[in-house]
């Protein structure tokens, strides 16, 4: 017996399945979740290393849209700074599973893949985004955080989102492919 996405795809044209779909908002949500709770659990940590509570921490990626007002907001800014937060991740990891889904990224090793993308998330959002946003301006880190921030992107929280997509990616892709032939 044909399963439900075998039935779907023997119309002529059609290119993608109704699972198929709810499969990648699953996993870009999940990548998001994932993702982005070890991203905090990083700024959290390294934070409070330096004596910085979490509420602040959460204040200041809230700060990202409502500028300085957002150290003055308690506890509701820190939940928008935490919702900040993981929207950003979602948009980055849906945003790698569109350039994996239509380039030819996905024969890449999800490992290299995800250094390549959370090097890119990293300079994006410290290049462009905060830069762009009301966030209030800090010093520069030093040289050893840099090297660390970049590290936890680029080998940790880069290569997880990748890994989670990219296995969306060629998995839909070997269905698709069945189907056809």
């Amino acid at each position: 017996m044909a399963s439900e996405w075998e039935v779907i795809m023997k119309e002529p044209g059609m290119t993608m399945v109704r699972n198929e779909c709810n499969s990648m908002t699953l996993r870009v949500v999940a990548a998001a979740l994932i993702g982005g709770t070890l991203d905090l659990i990083y700024a959290l940590g390294v934070n409070a290393a330096y004596g910085v509570p979490p509420l602040r921490v959460l204040q200041y990626i809230a700060s990202g849209l409502l500028g300085a007002t957002a150290f003055q907001g308690g506890g509701l800014t820190g939940l928008v700074g935490l919702a900040s937060h993981y929207a950003l991740m979602a948009i980055f990891a849906a945003v790698l599973a569109l350039a994996v889904r239509r380039t030819d990224l996905r024969r890449l090793h999800p490992l290299l893949l995800g250094f390549g993308a959370g090097t890119a998330l990293f300079i994006v959002m410290n290049l462009i985004i905060v830069p762009l946003s009301q966030t209030p301006a800090i010093p520069p880190l030093p040289l050893g955080r840099l090297g660390l921030e970049i590290l936890v992107h680029s080998l940790l929280v880069g290569p997880i989102v990748a890994w989670m997509i990219a296995g969306w990616a060629v998995g839909s892709r070997r269905r698709v492919e069945s189907v056809g032939e």
